[in-house]
């Protein structure tokens, strides 16, 4: 039986090598990423699946969501549901890599709810809307891992947050503030603050840097902006070849610069933008509709999936020299269900059932097999 994966398939980078797991309808697949010779199973749900399965900081676990509000803990150890709670009208779902937090968006009432991984008890809870009472959507909620922090974009606000989960964060103060030390402004002090980035137009998604401290969003049809997260402001704006949609990028570092690759809204290049002078470094075109990204900085490079005339493929991005190094088209039937590196490892999977060991050094295939029970 062919296997769904959705839109576009999940990219997992993990190291050591853990898990990929993609929703299929009320199906949650996953394959064990640590033997070669792993199958396939799933663990099936009280209905449709609402976006990814977020892993969670014990690899063999994972959280997911249902259409119909219900947060699940999975162990995919023993192939089973650990915990249930029904949060109605939820619609997003991110997990911290670090810490034991869940953050879930709500439509209605508007909200953010900060929850305990391990007991899915909810920690706080914040109201979506700016400081004058508008409410809006959240359009993506992200874990930023190296500021300990939860970056969340909304449809209608001319604002992205920044929700630090960090215990030792210092507090956030609202208001007009000179300097927090004279204690001007109001201080939240609890854990889980609420820090606003203002933009001059609402982002419903954006591409951050790898450190997490610049966010690319859009200005106008081919223009974007970026924000630097750390001093909220707009730092420069540039006009891309192509018109771009941010969210779907890559960052990487090297050589001390900073790379963000914004895919075009044609979904077959990325336009490349070099920090930290922040300017237009040309485009990456992968020769297909871009599926997904994997940066992967031991060998410098980017792995693409790709799809060429309705056949998936790979392509390898060398980020030194900045070039495609290697393209591969994979021969099994189906579509792309997962794109994974794992350790040393590149492995694809498709929904066809087919699974292939890619080099991750030459980029040929190393072994491929069938991943169906």
């Amino acid at each position: 039986m062919p296997l769904a994966a959705g839109a576009n398939p999940v990219c997992v980078q993990s190291d050591p090598a853990s898990f990929a797991a993609w929703s299929d309808g009320a199906n949650v697949r996953y394959v064990d990423l640590r033997s070669t010779e792993s199958t396939l199973k799933h663990i099936a749900l009280d209905g449709a699946i609402a976006g990814t399965p977020a892993p969670l900081r014990d690899p063999s676990r994972t959280a997911v969501l249902t259409a119909s509000g219900t947060l699940s803990l999975l162990d995919f150890a023993n192939g089973n549901v650990l915990s249930s709670r029904k949060l109605p009208g939820a619609t997003l779902l991110a997990a911290t890599a670090q810490d034991d937090l869940l953050l879930v968006a709500a439509a209605s009432p508007p909200a953010l709810h900060i929850l305990d991984s391990r007991t899915l008890a909810t920690l706080r809870t914040h109201a979506i809307a700016d400081r004058k009472g508008r409410t809006a959507q959240a359009t993506r909620i992200v874990d930023a891992a190296p500021r300990r922090s939860f970056m969340v974009f909304f449809d209608h606000l001319g604002e992205f947050w920044e929700i630090p989960y960090d215990a030792k964060a210092e507090p956030v103060f609202e208001g007009l503030v000179h300097d927090y030390r004279l204690g001007e402004g109001i201080a939240d002090a609890a854990r889980f603050p609420l820090r606003r980035i203002p933009l001059d137009a609402p982002a419903r998604d954006g591409d951050f840097d790898t450190r997490f401290e610049h966010v690319t969003v859009t200005d106008g049809e081919q223009g974007v902006k970026i924000i630097n997260v750390n001093v909220r402001r707009s730092i420069a704006t540039m006009q891309t070849e192509h018109p771009v949609a941010p969210g779907n990028g890559v960052a990487w570092l090297d050589r001390e610069k900073r790379w963000v690759g914004v895919q075009e809204k044609s979904g077959d290049a990325l336009a490349l933008l070099a920090g930290p002078e922040w300017k237009i470094a040309g485009r990456i075109d992968p020769g297909g509709r871009v599926l997904c990204v994997i940066s992967d900085t031991a060998r410098h490079a980017l792995w693409f999936a790709v799809s060429r005339n309705g056949k998936p493929g790979v392509a390898k991005f060398d980020t030194l020299e900045r070039r495609i190094a290697a393209t591969l088209a994979l021969p099994g039937a189906g579509e792309w269900a997962a794109l994974a590196l794992a350790g040393d490892t590149l492995i694809a999977i498709l929904t066809g059932g087919k699974s292939y060991v890619i080099d991750p050094g030459s980029g040929a295939i190393r072994a491929q097999r069938s991943v169906l029970p």
